[in-house]
């Protein structure tokens, strides 16, 4: 990956990664990019870490399998602007995870968090972004979810168009991808 300034693309599959493993129930209890400044001159690659308690769960084998599997479930289009040389699965308990979470608490959950170059405890950065915090879908609205797409079923089923058509916007619209 270029070793310049983090690109729009690399943020937006970033968050496409993110959303996919929120919807996997991978925890997540940070995700974010970082280049570090390896002298007065950057010229180190940008990192994408995952700060999870997954591999103490599956190991660390299987929390990057977990990931593997998460992108080849990622819907075009995708980068590739995430490779697994720039991968990162970090336990929460390691330094670096402690000093990103500790900078969370300081912002809101809601916006995502961009640092230019300092030092982030014991780590010389040229630049961080911190992905705002991702929350899962609650397993009743799942539920909920699943209600409705049955009841799809049957209507596709019965060949009535117009009540299909309305439990698919409902659906949408449960799943969080668009107001009603």
């Amino acid at each position: 990956m270029d070793t310049s300034a983090l690109v729009g693309q690399q943020i937006e599959d970033g968050q496409k990664l993110i959303h996919q493993l929120t919807c996997d129930r991978f925890d997540i209890a940070a995700a974010f990019w970082i280049k570090f400044s390896d002298t007065y001159e950057s010229t180190g690659p940008w990192f994408f870490y995952l700060v999870s308690a997954e591999e103490e769960k599956v190991g660390t084998r299987g929390a990057y399998r977990a990931v593997h599997a998460a992108i080849q479930r990622i819907p075009p289009p995708w980068g590739p602007w995430i490779t697994i040389s720039e991968l990162r699965i970090v336990n929460p308990k390691e330094a670096l995870a402690r000093h990103v979470l500790s900078v969370k608490q300081r912002y809101p959950e809601d916006a995502p968090i961009r640092l230019k170059p300092g030092l982030l405890g014991d780590f010389a950065v040229e630049e961080l972004y911190i992905y705002p915090t991702a929350t899962p879908a609650k397993e009743s609205s799942l539920d909920e979810i699943r209600h409705v797409a049955e009841k799809l079923k049957g209507f596709v089923d019965q060949g009535d168009k117009t009540q299909a058509l309305q439990a698919i916007d409902q659906i949408i619209t449960m799943s969080g991808q668009r107001q009603k």
